[in-house]
């Protein structure tokens, strides 16, 4: 089964994947101790004052997107912002609660929380979610990309979603080749679209991600954060067409290939929606467009029905 053809959900745009490929992506690793403590020494750091140790926590080519929505780009460049910002604020305090935090591979965990942070004695505490990245590099874990949300924006994202709400629910694409179950649900705190899917091929688990929809308070726009357990990942924008959604979508395959698609998502019925995927890229190789038709599945009938 070519995984591309799966496709809302699937993190890797790896099209010509085999079914037998896709069978090594079995469960995820579990939390790699050293992962456990990085949240730890960002807030010791952090409270310590000492801006060379919170960069030190970051791979050399990060970017960081803070709560105003400007991006910061290179250890260095994160280094100075932190210098500045110790030097403007010297009883900076954070406390980090960290709600989620998965190794979705060997080399690749994502991790989302809560910040409290207090720049000052006689400030109130302000609070804002974040979402980072995890990569691992000469057997050593350094975020990769952080994205700090406003809290103003946080409050608002759930009304934006609301256009987006009908995606909730258990979703079906089943062809000769395989099927692909998708679940949707609202995260807690509503302000995220939550999607895993399990691609099966003759009744085995073959592979299975994740994705995570928000909006982006900066743009104006939704945004998708898509992961699976290769190590892949893709990051969409989303804009509203006559039709519905074209999503422009980039990330990349384990192996560092860069690959790109512009999707088209289209409700068709109240059960039903289509997707196109159309210009996709694979490093250096194009491969043809596709269309699925995705449906709502049906509730288990109650025990004792027939």
């Amino acid at each position: 089964m070519k995984l591309i053809r799966v496709l809302f959900l699937c993190t890797v745009l790896c099209c010509g994947v085999s079914a037998a490929k896709a069978q090594e992506a079995t469960s995820p690793a579990p939390v790699d101790q050293g992962l456990t403590k990085l949240t730890a020494d960002f807030v010791e750091a952090f409270n310590q004052h000492s801006a060379a140790k919170v960069a030190e926590q970051f791979s050399d080519d990060a970017q960081v997107t803070d709560n105003e929505g400007s991006l910061i780009s290179g250890r260095a460049e994160i280094e100075a912002r932190f210098t500045a910002l110790f030097a403007s604020y010297p009883e900076a305090k954070i406390e980090v609660q960290v709600q989620t935090l998965r190794q979705l591979s060997a080399d690749v965990a994502v991790e989302d929380g809560i910040t409290h942070t207090q720049m000052a004695a006689d400030q109130t505490p302000t609070q804002s979610a974040y979402s980072l990245v995890y990569l691992r590099k000469a057997d050593k874990w350094k975020i990769a990309n952080l994205r700090d949300f406003e809290e103003k924006a946080v409050g608002t994202a759930h009304h934006h979603l609301l256009s987006l709400g009908w995606l909730v629910g258990e979703w079906v694409d089943e062809s000769p080749d395989g099927r692909v179950e998708t679940s949707c649900k609202w995260s807690e705190d509503g302000n995220f679209l939550l999607q895993d899917y399990v691609i099966r091929t003759r009744n085995e688990v073959t592979l299975k991600g994740t994705q995570r929809i928000g909006w982006d308070p900066v743009r104006k726009s939704f945004r998708s954060w898509a992961f699976d357990h290769s190590g892949a990942f893709t990051e969409g924008t989303w804009t509203a067409v006559q039709t519905g959604w074209m999503i422009q979508v980039e990330g990349a395959t384990p192996d560092g290939s860069r690959a790109t698609a512009t999707r088209m998502l289209s409700r068709v019925t109240q059960d039903s929606y289509q997707l196109e995927t159309s210009n996709i890229a694979v490093g250096n190789v194009l491969h043809p467009s596709t269309a699925v038709r995705i449906v709502r599945r049906p509730p288990a009938p109650a025990l004792g029905e027939k």
